[in-house]
């Protein structure tokens, strides 16, 4: 019946065609290589994965040939048999096909080629070669250590791997000094993935390829907060000035560790013009921001920039506070004599009112370097401690607590007012002699007394004995019971 099988080659059903090649190839003979070969132009795929492997069953250097073309097949599928097929020990075995296989445009078909040259005792005989069967079996680090002859094997690599697989390639061209390796690893600026985006970022930074700049100056744009972050931190190690209005934009961004690469990015530029800019960086409601900002304006080195200095020196945070000291020192060692200093002078005195006492306790030190100390000395009236301030928030608690509907609360109002002994509760306490509570009369008349209160009518002082003596008989009471 095998004219029959051969019958079925021709049925309209792919399937059929595909069984009945697997028939032919289970007892091949020379006969059927035409119909084996005819079916390697079927329109299916399937089908001439099957005739690939039907054919490799037979000899002869026509086989061999026709397993070469099969090599160049669209469908991955039918490459990977073909592979297989001329890897079979036996007179089809043909290294060169294979070689070019290292080359496929495929990682599955390269690393079928490379394990099917290892079976059959294959050894590169070339450093290209090398470099292509190194990166076809996944080891790319190997393959970067024979350097530029391993990037194109490199490029082939790493447009059909995965992300984490980029990643390495990536590592592995930015040790390599070569135009090409530039040019894949702009390309993968666009990756898919922003991990590797951020690994390209950072090898043309470690790369200190200006060539580069243009391309990272789009990814300040890129839709990751990170990424915009990492091109900003690369253009500011390359150094190049057309980045700098491009930073700019960045300052407006809405996540505080891009605006803060961006801010240092300006520094390592060392353009003067970006003290302006960096002026609104000082008021960034992120503190690492505004410290950032201060030490760009310390690596710029440009005296334009003391005026805005002196007026963190009243920031909210004590580090940014010491960084602007410092800065200042470095820019002008006698910057407090400066006529730049004096242009704070006005925002400094503002903040004598402020309602945090550390900015007051800043912008009064603050003048007083600056010979101001005179002019400020109505505003220092009202400048409060900190322990000042506590103490007033305790008494102000204490004078809430004294009006609860809980007695025993406003009984311990009272007894830590006595220990206080702030007298601005005094008046509370006088009205605590009326309490309802006895306890309560008694812990407000102790009070009084521990502040060596004096009544001033002789009604209050009659209220204040009656409530000690109410309290002392009730213990002598309570004393008596237990006894």
């Amino acid at each position: 019946m095998r004219w029959w099988t051969l019958q079925q080659l021709k049925s309209k059903n792919p399937k059929v065609r595909i069984e009945a090649l697997g028939r032919l190839a289970e007892k091949p003979s020379d006969s059927d290589l035409d119909a084996f070969l005819g079916c390697l132009r079927d329109g299916e795929a399937g089908v001439r994965a099957a005739a690939v492997t039907a054919l490799g069953k037979l000899n002869g250097p026509k086989v061999i040939d026709r397993l070469q073309i099969a090599l160049t097949d669209p469908a991955v599928e039918v490459r990977l048999v073909a592979v297989d097929e001329l890897a079979r020990p036996g007179e089809n075995n043909n290294l060169s096909a294979l070689e070019s296989g290292l080359k496929d445009v495929s990682s599955q078909v390269r690393y079928r080629a490379a394990v099917a040259l290892n079976s059959l005792g294959w050894q590169p005989g070339n450093p290209n070669l090398e470099a292509w069967h190194l990166a076809a079996k996944g080891e790319y680090e190997k393959a970067a250590h024979l350097g530029a002859v391993s990037v194109e094997a490199l490029g082939t690599a790493i447009k059909d791997c995965t992300d984490s697989q980029r990643q390495v390639i990536i590592e592995a061209l930015s040790r390599i000094g070569d135009v090409r390796a530039v040019k894949i690893l702009k390309n993968a600026l666009q990756d898919k993935d922003y991990n590797t985006r951020i690994r390209a970022i950072e090898a043309l930074a470690r790369m200190r390829e200006i060539d580069a700049v243009s391309s990272l100056i789009r990814c300040l744009k890129d839709e990751v907060p990170r990424v915009r972050a990492e091109a900003a931190d690369a253009l500011g190690k390359l150094g190049d000035p057309q980045a700098v209005d491009a930073l700019f934009l960045l300052l407006k961004d809405s996540q505080w560790d891009v605006r803060q690469a961006a801010v240092s990015a300006l520094g390592k530029l060392h353009d003067p013009k970006a003290i302006s800019k960096l002026a609104v960086a000082l008021k960034d409601r992120d503190h690492e921001v505004r410290e950032s900002a201060i030490k760009a304006m310390r690596e710029i080195g440009d005296p334009a920039a003391i005026a805005v200095l002196v007026a963190s020196l009243k920031d909210e945070n004590s580090s940014v506070r010491h960084s602007a000291a410092v800065t200042l020192h470095s820019l002008d060692p006698e910057w407090e004599k400066s006529e730049r200093a004096r242009e704070a002078i006005p925002e400094l005195k503002s903040a004598l009112k402020h309602s945090d006492y550390y900015v007051r306790q800043a912008a009064t030190d603050a003048l007083a370097k600056m010979g101001e100390s005179r002019a400020m000395e109505p505003m220092l009236s009202g400048l409060l401690m900190p322990s000042q301030i506590r103490r007033d928030a305790v008494l102000e608690m204490l004078q809430v607590l004294l009006g609860d509907e809980d007695g025993d609360l406003r009984q311990a109002a009272a007894l830590c007012l006595g220990r206080l002994g702030d007298r601005r509760a005094i008046p509370l306490l006088e009205g605590s002699l009326d309490d309802p509570d006895t306890w309560v009369r008694h812990a407000a008349a102790s009070a009084l007394k521990q502040m060596n209160w004096q009544p001033a009518s002789t009604d209050t002082h009659m209220k204040m004995l009656s409530s000690l003596k109410l309290a002392e008989e009730s213990q002598m009471t309570q004393l008596r019971m237990a006894q």
